[in-house]
């Protein structure tokens, strides 16, 4: 038993395995746990003890084998991922290298050399432990200018990310054969030239997620016979060429998220060979069926198990684009939900009401809408009335009060001025009128009166001698005449 747990082990020598282990297939034991492994091409060996510790050899199992297969770690050179030495792959054991010649290469001293391979400047290079997995990882900032034809011919896998690629010429990746795997990722792509990819038949997966393409026109590729998966997530790609499947017969997977695409490729329905596809996040155009416009409710409804993101796809409507250009659906009648123009609804949610609710012929309402349309229009004239007959009802009782006030001053008495020390008659506005003065001799004689008497009295008075002053009320005339007869 070799113990070899709890140290700071990075590789373990296959050697060291052969002796302890596969010299003694039944009692050979191995403990390699809680070390910090790196699965690089020369622990490739480990899938063999992985291999032992399976159920089909129960023999070794019973006593021998590396008994913490299970547990151990390793750190995965390409991606600097930890993972369980149990779950990896024979991809995952590789090596760096800056110039790797392979064997059997009759030029590997000369300077130019399609067998040999010089890593590019910022870029990581690894192999596997055969020879047959080259892989070159380079990564930068978009505007860092990178020469694709510096590439290794014999690579494999090329991952790029974050350079500058403006247009993929015919060119950039000619004579690369054993190319199995391409992504250019985040690197400003806008124009792939016709026949870019030609030269490359045996790719098998192509990554052009977070670019900026618009358009696949289908003449990229001549032929692409072997391409298992096309990543083109994350551009602005509003149409795509409905004969792709006949270039690329044997797609099984699609990722198309996080585009601008509006109805549903054909091509896409076409495809024999698709296993799964992602549609997320795409201003997808719906309508009731019945008015046959759209592709992408009737695939999506007949196809959600290939459909990963299914949850994610939506109904997107364009209100104010959709009444400018008179191009119309069922949703061209809803409010907009988002910002002031868009109407959006999950494309689940639609098929679900489609034929209960959504797509049922309503009866035209007060305003020409739908039920909830109209019943919303009718609360905002209501609203409306109101205001406007509170405002009328200010006005008009403002404008009263105005002329009653103005009517009352135009009515109110004058106060009279009288000189002063002279007695003045009381009247009122109103219910007081004066309607007589008699100057009626004295009772005293007049020959008893002297001058001086009738001086004071009109002194005091302030003008004629009045014996009887009468004031009375309207009402009551007819009485006082009566009794001054």
């Amino acid at each position: 038993m070799v113990d070899l747990r709890l140290n700071k082990l990075q590789t373990i020598p296959k050697e060291l395995f052969e002796i302890t282990v596969v010299a003694n297939s039944r009692y050979g034991q191995m403990f390699i746990s809680e070390n910090p492994l790196i699965c690089n091409c020369g622990m490739e060996w480990l899938l063999n003890a992985k291999d032992r510790k399976s159920d089909d050899i129960p023999s070794i199992n019973e006593n021998g084998g590396v008994r913490d297969i299970n547990e151990a770690k390793c750190l995965l050179p390409l991606n600097g991922q930890i993972k369980f030495v149990a779950e990896t792959e024979a991809s995952d054991f590789l090596c760096p290298y800056n110039t790797l010649c392979e064997p059997n290469c009759p030029c590997c001293q000369l300077s130019s050399c399609d067998c040999k391979s010089i890593c590019p400047k910022a870029c990581d290079c690894f192999r596997d432990q055969t020879f047959t997995k080259n892989v070159v990882k380079c990564s930068g900032t978009e505007k860092e200018e990178f020469d694709l034809q510096k590439l290794p011919m014999q690579s494999s896998h090329i991952l790029l990310s974050n350079l500058n690629f403006p247009i993929l010429k015919k060119s950039d990746f000619f004579g690369m054969g054993r190319l199995v795997e391409l992504h250019i990722n985040s690197s400003n792509i806008q124009t792939i030239e016709p026949s870019a990819f030609d030269t490359i038949n045996n790719l098998k997966a192509l990554h052009l997620s977070g670019n900026n393409l618009k358009r696949i026109n289908g003449d990229e590729f001549t032929s692409a016979p072997n391409l298992h998966l096309l990543n083109l997530a994350n551009n602005n790609i509003y149409e795509i060429n409905n004969y792709l499947n006949l270039i690329a017969p044997h797609l099984e997977k699609i990722i198309l998220e996080e585009n601008r695409i509006e109805e549903l490729p054909i091509f896409i329905k076409n495809i024999k060979n698709l296993r799964q596809i992602y549609l997320g996040r795409n201003p997808f155009r719906c309508d009731c069926s019945f008015n046959g416009r759209f592709l992408a409710q009737e695939w999506i409804s007949l196809n959600q198990q290939k459909i990963k993101d299914a949850g994610k796809i939506q109904c997107v409507e364009n209100v104010t684009r959709a009444k400018e250009t008179n191009d119309t659906t069922i949703f061209s009648n809803y409010f907009p939900n988002i910002n002031d123009d868009l109407f959006v609804m999950s494309m689940l949610e639609f098929l679900n009401q489609e034929n209960r609710t959504i797509c049922i012929e309503h009866p035209k309402r007060i305003f020409g809408v739908f039920e909830y349309a109209d019943t919303m229009m009718i609360i905002l004239f209501i609203i409306a009335i109101l205001v406007f007959f509170t405002f009328l009802i200010i006005t008009v009782a403002k404008s009263c009060f105005q002329y009653l006030n103005d009517v009352q001053k135009q009515h109110k008495p004058e106060k009279k001025k009288y000189p002063k020390n002279n007695r003045s008659p009381v009247t009122s506005s109103e219910s007081m009128t004066l309607i007589d003065r008699r100057l009626i001799s004295p009772s005293i004689p007049s020959t008893s009166r002297s001058s001086n008497d009738e001086s004071y009295s009109s002194s005091t008075l302030g003008g004629p001698n009045y014996d009887i002053f009468i004031c009375y009320a309207k009402k009551d005339e007819k009485l006082v005449l009566n009794l001054r007869r």
